[in-house]
């Protein structure tokens, strides 16, 4: 006899060819096998041996595809919410993925795609059951075919997980197997008991009684997989007649409920096949009312702006005429007559929408009939739409408006029974459900004595916070009404008049509408404080007011992710495994100058911020400071009123499924960007948001880069192994393959055919300028020891750069915190670092000779750098290079707005520039042993990642220890004989860098090369070039060396960047650009 309940208990067993699922309670049934990698599903007669771990599950959520890999997605943990109607609802706490390759391949894409999917079933509450289908109301769980398998009998619109059942769906009814490859003919009913439908939504199960009588009460919301998303994303209706923010709240009271018992997940008796009772001699009897929600059925879209009241869209609704009447057909055979509560408000924004649902209405009914109700408080109390006969089945519509926000205003709350009263005929005449348990049936099934044949869709906005309050009244009216029914409460009696069980009712409910706002809008719902105490408070109102602060914040930047999780979850995006490397997702392709603005904002409030720190010296002089805050001032003005005024370039949109308004929206401002007379003249690429639609690109791409030209490679390595792993199953790195599969080259890499490309050279020059920039910067000596006489050349290593400006960062910190005086902390920084060569006070001829140059210096940034700048980030398949100038640009600016251009000098005596000084020595002395100990363990760590990625064998290089050894020998030296002291490690670091550029596929050339720099490290550092004389001071002998090999360090710093650049982006030597190309 086959199983048409899901399995309670199911053990996994994982081996490197296959999952085997068998269930220990029911050894007879078949083990369900998922072959590896290739995702073939199967049944075997009897369980399969050779596993290397088996764990138990409580179930199998599906199976989903992404761009590397399928993943089977178990239940590994479920949480018991209590029984309804004897049967045990669980809640999913845990869940696991199982990846089908053995081993994992790793892109930045399906990291992003995982990562989504474990934050939404980590945040979204799933509830499920193993013998009651919760996806159905009881009504209609009355209606359905018991011997169909559970998951067949599952509402398709709260199935939650059907998507990623797909696979074993198709597989149960013979429709394919789980890859697609092969057809059978057969259904494969042992499949059944692995599909377990889950439901997204809010579950509350309660004992409790009311007047003695000891009774269930039950609350469930299900929430539509159809158009699901986030607040401002997801508005109105798609063209199926799928609404957003659609749920069904089903309020059930069980009389004679079997309760007994709160077991987990094992088998009790009778309960496999559905044998449920109520008390002994007693029958069971089930009572249920079932509202609706869900958004305006038009098509009308709000445009989030950063404003906190976003634009409102709404097409003709003459367009979406079609796609309503598909949406109240299904409304009207589930549910009967349908009582559409309107609610949001008649004037203002919100008049738009209630204008086009009521001309929607009318052109659907049959001769409409209005009728408006007005009073001293607003002009449109009720507004009443329905036809006036019935020729069809939407003249089974019954619109009502209600001015909820004007009747209920200045906390008058109870106001909300007008439209309580005005709905009172159509909810007796809707009814409700109440089903009877007949005994002796082996199946549990209920004996339906009333049907409810109307129900009440109610609407505002969001459909969340006035909807909230609007249903639950209408939840206890009619809870009320169905105990007096049956005898519990006498006619006039209320459910309010039993204290203990008002403060339960009212919290279930204002706990489904938390549920329900934050899977729509991330908060809970406002007004929760009414509906859980009857009464509008002021600490709910301050409550409110953090939701509402905390929705604006989430609604603006990260409901974007969620949005993706939800389209990525639920099917509404299906990733591309074709298109790997052609062009990454998830990442921001707005212009680098529309990126950088809120960072700018930031450094202009921190600078503001430390200007305006309290002072305690008269003898400096102020005005200096006091213009940069003024300065700092204006520019965050600037950019916050840009930011404010360009607001949909800042908010975090969809990447997979970007919505049509927020592409429009993002290229009509990009449209206004270029006419700003500030930046509008500056190269800005095109671009649009998310997922491309038309396959647009930056105005450069590479050829190649020292990263993109391995992400090439690894990308046409992954395709030949998606189509050769079948066949190859112990396969895992592009070197293994036997040489008639590697060589084909039907799976091309897929940067092979680009416009735009750029050079090596260009790309080179675009750096070049950064450089210089950088080593030319007046920085005067760098910390840990290294003159000024050695800057210029020394600087030329980026990471020397950013140690330097990382420690000038927390002396200035430190200071200012130390002395209260910012001013004084610039003048003891710029005294110890703008000091002669031969160690004694500045000069004031210096000081005022780099102040003299500041606007000269930066006038050549902005037309030598900035340009090149912009150039090069504008480039995509690059990023070593544009990390490497971001290290250089971080740096610059750092020094620039912290020590070159505000440095000033005051007074060099009194006990509080000698205070500041021994507090500067300390402080010195702290950071330059925590530079020390960060720039090893940089070092370190790197070397750690290398290890592990020669370790992994992924075909991405062709390196072995040996070339570990060329880096790591000589490094022990300096890290245990300190030759050279901190600035030979520092030295050191920058040349290790410069190893990982050449590391890929290095030859021979490249690793002899790499000696060469070793012993340019040494001569660089140590000086052990040339004879020592005898009558020349040590020092100076040794000023001479390091001279020296500061100048071989930088040129053998410039070679190696040119020859790594030519190496790796045209390794055949093909590159001939224009004489222009190399000036970029």
């Amino acid at each position: 006899m086959r199983s048409l309940l899901p399995f309670r208990d199911i053990n996994v067993h994982a081996s490197t060819s296959h999952y085997a699922f068998t269930s220990p309670s029911s050894p007879s049934a078949q083990t369900l096998v998922v072959e590896r990698p290739s995702g073939d599903i199967r049944l075997n007669d009897g369980a399969l041996l050779g596993a290397k771990r088996v764990s138990s599950i409580a179930g199998i959520l599906g199976i989903i595809k992404l761009r590397l890999d399928k993943y089977i997605i178990v239940i590994t943990k479920a949480q018991p919410m209590g029984r309804l109607k004897g049967h045990m609802v669980y809640k999913i706490i845990a869940t696991e993925f199982l990846p089908l390759r053995e081993r994992t391949l790793h892109d930045p894409d399906e990291d992003t795609y995982l990562n989504l999917l474990r934050t939404i079933l980590k945040t979204g509450p799933m509830y499920f059951s193993y013998s009651l289908d919760i996806t159905n109301s009881f009504q209609r769980q009355a209606d359905s075919n018991p011997s169909l398998p559970l998951w067949q009998r599952a509402d398709d619109r709260f199935f939650w997980n059907k998507f990623i059942q797909s696979d074993l769906i198709d597989f149960a009814i013979g429709a394919t197997s789980g890859s697609g490859l092969r057809q059978h003919a057969h259904r494969e009913s042992g499949a059944d008991p692995f599909i377990l439908p889950v439901m997204f939504g809010m579950m509350r199960i309660t004992t409790t009684r009311i007047k003695s009588t000891p009774l269930t009460f039950v609350l469930i919301t299900r929430r539509s997989r159809h158009r699901a998303g986030t607040r401002y994303l997801t508005r109105g209706m798609d063209e199926q007649g799928h609404v957003a923010n659609f749920n069904e709240t089903e309020q059930i009271v069980v009389l004679n409920d079997d309760t007994r018992g709160m077991g987990g997940m094992g088998v009790e008796a009778g309960m496999q096949n559905g044998l449920v009772g109520g008390f002994q001699g007693q029958d069971m009897q089930v009572m249920s009312y079932v509202q609706t929600r869900g958004s305006v059925p038009v098509y009308w879209a709000e445009i989030n702006t950063l404003r906190y009241t976003p634009d409102l869209q709404i097409r003709g609704v003459e367009t979406a005429a079609a796609a309503a009447k598909l949406h109240f057909d299904e409304q009207i055979r589930l549910y009967g007559d349908n009582y559409l509560v309107n609610l949001v408000n008649q004037k203002g924004r919100e008049v738009k929408v209630k204008q086009a649902y009521e001309q929607m209405v009318r052109m659907l009914v049959t001769s409409p009939h209005e009728a408006t109700q007005a009073n001293h408080v607003t002009d449109e109390k009720f507004h009443v739409v329905e036809a006036t006969q019935r020729n069809h089945e939407y003249d089974r519509l019954h619109y009502v408006y209600f001015d909820f926000h004007n009747e209920t205003k200045g906390l008058r709350w109870h106001r909300a029974q007008l439209l309580l009263d005005q709905l009172k005929e159509g909810l007796v005449k809707g009814q409700y459900f109440r089903g009877v348990s007949m005994p002796g049936d082996s199946q549990g099934r209920l004996e339906v004595r009333n049907r409810q044949v109307a129900v009440v869709r109610t609407n505002c906005m969001d459909c969340l916070d006035r909807t909230n309050v609007v249903q639950t009244m209408l939840a206890r009216w009619t809870l009320s009404r169905q105990l007096i029914d049956i005898g519990v409460l006498r006619p006039g009696e209320s459910t309010d008049d039993d204290q203990a069980f008002k403060i339960l009712f009212r919290n279930v409910w204002a706990d489904n509408a938390d549920v329900v706002s934050k899977s729509y809008s991330g908060t809970g719902a406002l007004k929760t404080d009414f509906t859980r105490t009857g009464e509008r408070t002021r600490a709910g109102m301050v409550q409110d007011l953090n939701n509402s602060i905390t929705r604006y914040v989430k609604n603006n930047f990260s409901d974007g992710p969620r949005q993706d999780a939800f389209d990525l979850f639920l099917g509404a995006f299906l990733p591309d495994s074709s298109s790997i490397g052609s062009s990454l997702v998830f990442v921001d392709r707005r212009p680098v100058l529309i990126q950088a603005i809120p960072y700018v904002l930031a450094a202009s409030v921190f600078m503001v911020l430390i200007s305006s720190l309290p002072r305690s010296s008269s003898e400096t002089a102020w005005w200096p400071l006091r213009l940069f805050a003024v300065l700092w001032l204006a520019v965050g003005v600037w950019c916050f009123r840009f930011i404010y005024g360009h607001g949909v370039l800042y908010v975090n949109w969809p990447k997979l499924n970007t919505p049509r308004w927020a592409n429009e929206g993002y290229q009509e401002t990009m449209g206004a960007i270029r006419q700003d007379k500030l930046i509008g003249p500056l190269p800005l690429p095109t671009e649009h948001l998310g997922r491309l639609q038309c396959a647009l690109h930056w105005s450069y791409q590479p050829r190649a880069s020292p990263l993109g030209f391995q992400y090439i490679e690894l990308v046409h390595n992954i395709q030949l192994l998606n189509l050769y792993e079948t066949s190859y199953p112990r396969v895992y790195s592009y070197q293994q393959m036997p040489p008639t599969i590697a060589n084909n080259t039907s799976a091309a890499a897929p940067f092979t055919d680009i416009d735009k490309e750029v050079s090596w050279q260009t790309i080179l020059w675009a750096l070049l300028p950064i450089t210089f920039n950088s080593m030319t910067q007046p920085a005067g000596s760098i910390t840990l020891g290294i003159t000024a006489e050695q800057s210029f050349y020394l600087r030329a290593s980026p990471f020397l750069c950013v140690v330097e400006a990382f420690a000038v960062l927390v002396q200035f910190v430190c200071l200012t915190f130390r002395t209260w005086n910012p001013s004084l902390a610039i003048n003891c920084i710029s005294r110890a670092k703008y000091r002669n060569s031969t160690g004694v006070g500045t000069t004031r001829s210096q000081l005022q000779n780099l102040q003299d140059n500041d606007i000269f210096r930066l006038i050549l940034f902005t037309l030598g750098v900035l340009p090149q700048t912009l150039k090069l980030y504008s480039c995509i398949g690059i990023p070593t290079s544009q990390i490497w100038a971001s290290l250089y640009l971080v740096s610059w600016v750092i020094l620039e707005l912290l020590v070159v251009m505000p440095a000033r000098f005051g007074p060099s005596e009194g006990p509080e520039y000698q205070r500041s000084v021994r507090a500067y020595s300390i402080i010195d002395n702290l950071v330059e042993g925590i530079c020390y100990i960060a720039i090893h363990f940089c070092d370190f760590m790197a070397l750690y990642f290398l290890h592990a990625e020669l370790n992994r064998e992924l075909p991405i290089h062709n390196s072995t220890w040996r070339d570990v050894l060329v880096v790591y020998i000589p490094y022990m030296f300096v890290l245990f004989g300190r030759i050279g002291g901190p600035g030979a490690a520092l030295v050191e670091i920058s040349i290790y860098g410069t190893y990982l550029y050449c590391l890929v596929d290095c030859g021979l050339a490249e690793k002899l090369w790499l000696v060469a720099l070793r012993l340019g490290r040494f001569i660089s550092v140590i000086g052990i070039a040339g004879p020592i004389k005898e009558d020349q001071p040590k020092e100076s002998l040794f000023k001479e060396y390091t001279r020296v090999g500061s100048v071989v360090f930088f040129l053998m710093q410039i070679l190696t960047a040119v020859g790594s650049y030519k190496l790796k982006y045209d390794p055949a030597g093909t590159s001939r650009p224009a004489w222009t190309e190399y000036l970029g």
